[in-house]
């Protein structure tokens, strides 16, 4: 998958009517949805790693994501199962953001020469 296809399919499942973030705030968790968006994600952190930016469209579409699924963990889990469910896939979308927005430099120790 290229910078383009990951691009396509996380704006495909944010804002599409039928994409995974819809579906979600029709209190529908679609898994396979859930699935192809996580890999699109985590292909296109790859892919700009070390990039100073990124398309406007995926930092919005990311905004929403996280926003929707901390919602959705209030409102949308009706069994202990689901909240399970439910918590594992904000963890890991959170994370998975998290990781997307950081500039890689961020994430590397600092020189000594800052630490005295």
């Amino acid at each position: 998958m290229d910078r383009k296809d990951c691009v396509a399919a996380i704006l495909q499942e944010c804002m599409a009517a039928r994409g995974f973030l819809t579906e979600l705030r029709g209190r529908h968790f679609d898994r396979e949805r859930y699935n192809r968006l996580m890999r699109a994600m985590r292909t296109y952190r790859d892919l700009i790693r070390g990039e100073a930016c990124m398309e406007r469209e995926v930092a919005c579409c990311l905004y929403y994501l996280d926003l929707d699924l901390r919602a959705a963990l209030n409102s949308f889990p009706r069994t202990p199962e689901e909240r399970a469910m439910m918590n594992e896939a904000q963890l890991v979308c959170s994370e998975l953001i998290i990781e997307i927005l950081t500039p890689e430099y961020m994430t590397r120790p600092a020189p000594p020469e800052l630490l005295e």
